[in-house]
């Protein structure tokens, strides 16, 4: 996979991730069974399963709203990628206590997990290679539903891992800054060579020399 596939997977991964944070997850509510009687009575949590088969037969307030949450949620996934998460979107388990339910997609360089809470956002694990493969895998985002991921947080989790792919693929910090500036940045004006190098008190030429020194690295 070239560095560039791999810059727009994790960009791709961001993007699937900013569309599931606009989707509110209702809350649905797993009763449990009550055996045994008297003083010895034992409480045994039920489980839920759903799927597009059992969805019609499951009898619990929500149970519809929670179920196309998850398909909505499954469906920007698989949009985002070449391949869909598969088995694990396929059907979701539910207990009275662990009220979450996780699907996860991965490819040659990027791994995507979210737990859907009932009620709550959506927990992300996401994670990428800046190699070859996970060996070293980098994390661009583990974040839990109270933390409250903003854009920029967001968009500061990317930059990162954009960064560390082009480095790993030059190992040069200055080709890999150098680049990313002049080349990622989408600020035409801020990242043109000449304004970079000002920023940089180098020369316009040093910026070009080492921009196409990681063009030569990046495009083979």
């Amino acid at each position: 996979m070239s560095v560039q596939d791999k810059i727009e997977s994790v960009n791709a991964m961001a993007e699937a991730i900013r569309q599931i944070k606009r989707i509110e997850v209702p809350v649905i509510e797993v009763p449990s069974e009550e055996l045994g009687g008297g003083a010895m009575k034992d409480k045994k949590y039920s489980e839920v399963t759903f799927n597009d088969s059992t969805i019609d037969t499951i009898g619990i307030d929500g149970a519809d709203d929670w179920w196309n949450t998850w398909c909505e949620i499954r469906g920007i996934i698989n949009d985002s990628f070449d391949k869909n998460v598969g088995e694990s979107g396929r059907s979701a388990t539910l207990g009275p206590v662990d009220l979450y339910a996780s699907m996860r997609i991965s490819t040659d360089h990027i791994s995507l997990g979210v737990d859907v809470y009932s009620g709550h956002d959506v927990h992300f694990v996401a994670e990428y290679a800046p190699g070859e493969d996970f060996v070293g895998t980098g994390g661009m985002l583990y974040e839990g539903w109270g933390d409250g991921l903003d854009e920029i947080e967001l968009g500061r989790a990317v930059a990162g891992a954009e960064q560390e792919i082009i480095a790993c693929a030059t190992e040069s910090a200055a080709e890999t800054i150098d680049y990313w500036q002049t080349e990622l940045t989408p600020n035409a004006y801020l990242s043109s060579q000449t304004r970079w190098a000002d920023i940089r008190n180098v020369g316009r030429q040093t910026v070009n020399d080492r921009v196409q020194s990681a063009k030569d690295v990046l495009d083979e």
